[in-house]
C-alpha cells in the first residue's frame, strides 16, 4: 500500500476501486497473502485477497456505494 492508513483501532486499511477494506487476517499457509474485509463489515460481505500489495482475488459485491470520503482517497 502506498500510504499506510490505520483505523482508530490500529488495523491496516487498503483502498481499492474507491472503497476501503480493513485487514482481517494473514494466511497461515502463505504469510504474504492478506485477507481484507469491507470497512462496513456489518452490512457488506465484500472481501479482497492481496499478495505483496496487489489484489489477487475479489469476493462478493459491495452492498453499498462508496462514500464521498472514500472516493477522494483513491487507490493505493
Amino acid at each position: 500500500m502506498a500510504d499506510e492508513v490505520l483505523t482508530k483501532h490500529g488495523k491496516e486499511m487498503f483502498a481499492h476501486n474507491g472503497l476501503l477494506y480493513v485487514s482481517d487476517k494473514t494466511s497461515k499457509v502463505d504469510s504474504a497473502l492478506k485477507f481484507w474485509r469491507c470497512e462496513q463489515r456489518h452490512r457488506c460481505k465484500a472481501r479482497l485477497h492481496t499478495k505483496a500489495g496487489e489484489v489477487v482475488r475479489e469476493l462478493n459485491n459491495h452492498s453499498h456505494e462508496a462514500s464521498a470520503g472514500q472516493e477522494s482517497r483513491g487507490d493505493p
